[in-house]
């Protein structure tokens, strides 16, 4: 390195300057232009391969940017303490230069730094703070875009048909939107770019099961905002299936997928992938159909399945013996089962999104194996 870089990556560090004008300063010493590629975002698909000429400044600005930027509420410059806002995270500045860094540094030594500086939970936290801030962002333009100056009340707005939204309240999805969902795709993409023997370093990058289940919660919920506000983008579908692929990574570098992982599934994303996929049925491009069938396979291993598992140790025999019409006394037990397996659902309206529940079962009945058929008919 340079003297000219050590100089510039000190005077970095002491500084005491606002984020942003720190942030377009870090993007100088590594070469990134933040303008141009925050005034348009690229629409690309998640990229995990580096797309830059790497060099230790970049795992530098990457340590220096984890420590200021990410679920960071204060920190040390000097001696001294210096409150990180929230609303930092509304800047793209930063994301940018994330995603800049994450797209640069290779997937192992980039896992391992990801690693060292708890990533996985941090970036879960500022994700769910972003959502947040984001919310409170649209509700405060949408209240002020309907408030009369000088305090008085505001006219009565014109009649308009009970179910067209109004303009006020139709949010565009913002360019910092993109970028977020790009780095949400580029983390998950680090678990399918994980060799052999950085299997355990991506596997202690998220922690536990739930500090994986809750990342992939957040980033659906992004994703389900930025479809339901801007309509289908073959981007934001790219990405929600590479961000279903890390459960699979998970499973392929924790072991077996096991009862209490469909658990904590059904829990914290299952409600949020039956959104995201009835907000992609009505798209038939090949992009659309792949992140349509990801949902609809992790559904299938989590939640059909394991309920099928259930119901042909427990009730198949004794559903199979009963000559005429089942009753409730012998539907009930299994039915509660069910209940106990989907209840995040039973709050949300379960009613609602039964229909594709139902329709992944059906088609996972065998259609040609008629001995298996036969066998799994009360199922």
């Amino acid at each position: 390195m340079s003297e000219r870089s050590k100089s510039a990556l000190e005077s970095l560090e002491r500084s005491k300057a606002s984020l942003g004008q720190l942030v377009e300063d870090a993007a100088k010493i590594v070469g990134a232009d933040l303008i141009s590629e925050v005034d348009g975002v690229k629409n690309d698909g998640p990229n995990i391969q580096p797309t830059a000429r790497y060099t230790f400044k970049e795992q530098w600005i990457l340590r220096w940017l984890l420590r200021r930027f990410i679920a960071t509420d204060t920190i040390q410059v000097n001696g001294s303490k210096i409150e990180t806002t929230k609303p930092q995270l509304l800047d793209p500045r930063p994301w940018k230069l994330l995603l800049h860094l994450l797209q640069t540094i290779p997937a192992q030594t980039l896992t391992e730094v990801l690693v060292e500086r708890k990533f996985g939970p941090h970036f879960s936290e500022t994700l769910a703070r972003y959502l947040e801030l984001r919310t409170q962002a649209n509700g405060s333009n949408t209240v002020s875009s309907n408030s009369a100056p000088n305090g008085t009340e505001h006219e009565r707005s014109p009649k308009r048909r009970r179910l067209s939204p109004s303009p006020e309240s139709i949010v565009a999805t913002s360019p910092i939107d993109q970028l977020v969902m790009q780095i949400c795709a580029v983390c998950a993409g680090l678990g399918g770019s994980a060799q052999n023997d950085s299997q355990e370093s991506f596997t202690a990058l998220w922690s536990s099961i739930d500090s994986c289940a809750t990342f992939v919660s957040h980033a659906l919920r992004l994703a389900l905002t930025m479809l339901d506000n801007s309509g289908q983008t073959e981007s934001t579908a790219s990405s929600v299936q590479t961000i279903l692929s890390l459960w699979d990574s998970w499973q392929s570098a924790g072991g077996i997928f096991k009862t209490a992982d469909a658990k904590v599934f059904n829990k914290t994303c299952l409600s949020l992938c039956l959104e995201v996929g009835t907000a992609l049925r009505p798209c038939k491009a090949p992009t659309f159909n792949n992140a349509k069938n990801a949902i609809e396979a992790q559904i299938a291993r989590s939640t059909v399945l394991p309920l099928r598992e259930r119901f042909n140790k427990k009730y198949l025999r004794q559903w199979t013996s009963v000559g005429g019409c089942l009753t409730w006394t012998l539907i009930e037990p299994f039915a509660r089962e069910v209940r106990d397996f989907l209840s995040p659902l039973s709050d949300r309206g379960v009613a609602q999104r039964a229909d594709h529940l139902f329709d992944i079962a059906l088609r996972l009945i065998p259609k040609y194996d008629t001995r298996t058929r036969q066998r799994e008919q009360p199922w």
